[in-house]
C-alpha cells in the first residue's frame, strides 16, 4: 500500500470503479490460511468476517464503515447509490447476504463480531435488500 492508503484505512470505500477495482484485487492478493477442521462454527465464522476486514483494510478501506456507509445511504439516500453490479454497494449487500447464510447454517450469531452500530447496519440490509439468502 503507498502511504495515502494507509491514511484511508479507517474510512469507507467511496462508490466508485476504483475502490471496487482495488477491492477486487486486494481478495486476489490476500493469502488464504489453509482449512482448519479442528475450527469449531464460532472460529470459522469469525475468522471469515476477519478475512473480509483484512481484504478491504489491504485496499485501503474499512470493512465495517463501508456495512455503515452502505445501510445508512440505501436507507437515507438510495440515488447516491449505484444501481449497476459492479459497486462496493452492491459487493457489501452480497457479502451480507453470505455471512447471513453462512452464519445460519452453522448457527452462530455473527452479529456478535461486529460492534453494535455495525450490527445494527447489517440488520437493516438484511431486512430491507433485495440480496436475501
Amino acid at each position: 500500500m503507498f502511504s495515502a492508503d494507509i491514511c484511508k484505512a479507517g474510512e469507507a470505500a467511496p462508490y466508485t470503479k476504483d475502490a471496487y477495482v482495488r477491492i477486487e484485487k486486494a481478495v486476489k492478493d490476500h493469502k488464504r490460511p489453509g482449512p482448519c477442521d479442528s475450527a469449531t462454527p464460532i472460529e470459522k465464522q469469525k475468522a471469515a468476517i476477519e478475512m473480509f476486514r483484512e481484504i478491504f483494510r489491504l485496499a485501503g478501506y474499512d470493512f465495517d464503515a463501508t456495512i455503515r456507509k452502505v445501510a445508512h445511504d440505501v436507507k437515507n439516500n438510495p440515488d447516491k447509490v449505484p444501481r449497476d453490479s459492479e459497486n462496493v454497494a452492491t459487493m457489501i449487500v452480497i457479502l451480507m447476504s453470505y455471512i447471513k447464510s453462512h452464519c445460519e447454517y452453522e448457527h452462530v450469531n455473527c452479529l456478535e463480531f461486529f460492534d453494535y452500530q455495525t450490527s445494527e447496519s447489517i440488520k437493516w440490509l438484511w431486512g430491507n435488500t433485495e440480496f436475501k439468502p
